[in-house]
């Protein structure tokens, strides 16, 4: 079995569509407003002549018109729309496209957009920039049910294709199947979103089937976010080599990162935000086969958990843009499942964080918290482990309680904060001694 995504599928033009005439069995004589006349019947003196139209009545014409209009819509194609990028990087330029011509946009549209740049055109993004205009894509049966594939197989194989949302939104949202960057072997697909030139009006809403990084072995995904947002609902990688690149404004809003097999799976935060759409014990989780990082840059990372979610992944301090820091954002709890290694400050402003031990600190330079939880959880216990925290300063702005879950605890003290500066809120903590283990 192939699991390539056909991007050679056929597609139907405007022109092959059957024009039927649906208008109205009854029309008004402008010199008689108020009289509704008979239709126009065409008779032959020969009733059983092939051209013999008229029928026994007006409910039955109409019944007539609506089972033909109903037939052609049954039996219509989407349109599969390619980008070629042969000429430039205007979305209107009707070069840069296959024989099926320029891509509509404002509306919601029964087709699919496939971005396929040829060899020599690789540097040349379909740029979709239409400020405050939404289009959609829905894809049908025909078109594997994708609104939007990026990088795909065939002539182009092996070739980066590039999508760059600069302006308004573009949505799959309601289509039949989930939508595709980087289709086949070796074939690399890349979406960017960057409103920086609109204000951050640049977001791509995808459709509630997900979105695939890959599909086959050996394929390269990218998605870049800056200055703008994509909300997803699973975001699957599927054998490939996946990165996501969240910069300063950019969002990412989605149900979760899931595995459909092996692959690296690259996360990189600088100043952007990584957003929950729902609770999930598996937002991030640690693949059965291959890896996933995640890298936290100089600017920092914003993760905004409105749900109870869990990264297994530690948030590791990246090796050439140091000194970044976490920003815990949402009512919610955020679970870490691995010990994080960044340096720069540590700010929670709602809801709940729960940290693991292990044999080395967190070492955030400072460390605040205004939300209303603070977990620890030290699993099987460990003497060699270290505290989970080890800070600067420290201050707790709310009424906090202290959470602390594990296993095999002997008496004596267990350190879960080491701190070398100041304190302030040492009053607000509240040990819930409910949540110790026997």
């Amino acid at each position: 079995m192939n699991p390539v995504e056909n991007s050679s599928l056929a597609s139907k033009s405007a022109n092959d569509t059957p024009q039927l005439c649906t208008k109205s069995t009854h029309f008004k004589n402008p010199l008689k407003p108020n009289k509704t006349e008979t239709p126009i019947e065409k008779t032959s003196k020969n009733p059983n002549h092939p051209t013999s139209m008229k029928p026994k009545s007006t409910r039955q014409f109409l019944a007539l018109v609506t089972s033909i209009t109903a037939f052609a819509a049954g039996n219509a194609f989407a349109t599969q729309y390619t980008w070629l990028g042969t000429t430039n990087t205007d979305w209107a330029t009707s070069s840069n496209w296959n024989v099926n011509g320029v891509a509509q946009t404002n509306g919601t549209f029964v087709h699919r957009l496939s971005v396929s740049n040829t060899p020599t055109n690789s540097s040349k993004p379909a740029t979709y920039n239409f400020p405050g205009v939404t289009t959609t894509y829905l894809g049908d049966s025909a078109s594997g049910g994708r609104g939007l594939v990026i990088g795909s197989a065939g002539a182009n194989a092996g070739v980066n294709s590039t999508m760059l949302i600069s302006g308004g939104t573009f949505s799959t949202l309601g289509g039949l199947g989930a939508d595709i960057i980087g289709n086949g072997n070796t074939n690399a697909g890349t979406l960017t979103i960057d409103g920086t030139a609109n204000s951050g009006d640049a977001q791509f809403i995808g459709i509630d089937k997900g979105i695939s990084f890959g599909l086959g072995f050996g394929s390269f995904a990218t998605l870049n976010i800056k200055n703008g947002s994509a909300t997803l609902f699973d975001l699957t990688t599927n054998n490939t080599t996946a990165t996501i690149n969240l910069e300063t404004g950019g969002t990412l809003t989605m149900n979760r990162l899931a595995y459909a097999g092996g692959g690296n799976n690259i996360i990189n935060i600088n100043g952007g935000t990584l957003k929950s759409r729902t609770a999930s014990a598996t937002f991030i989780a640690t693949p059965t086969n291959g890896n996933t990082i995640i890298n936290v840059k100089a600017a920092g990372a914003i993760i905004d958990s409105g749900h109870n979610i869990t990264i297994a992944r530690p948030l590791l301090e990246d090796a050439t843009s140091l000194g970044g820091g976490i920003t815990k954002n949402g009512t919610a709890t955020l679970t870490l499942g691995g010990v994080s290694t960044t340096t720069g400050p540590a700010v929670i402003n709602a809801g709940g964080l729960i940290i693991p031990a292990g044999v080395a600190s967190w070492p955030p330079s400072s460390f605040s918290h205004s939300g209303s939880i603070l977990g620890f959880n030290i699993g099987v216990y460990n003497p060699a482990n270290l505290a989970p925290i080890s800070t600067g300063n420290l201050s707790f702005n709310a009424p906090i309680s202290v959470n602390v879950s594990g296993s095999q605890f002997v008496v004596g003290q267990i350190p879960l904060i080491n701190y070398s500066g100041t304190i302030t809120g040492f009053e607000n903590l509240t040990l819930n001694t409910a949540s110790l283990p026997p």
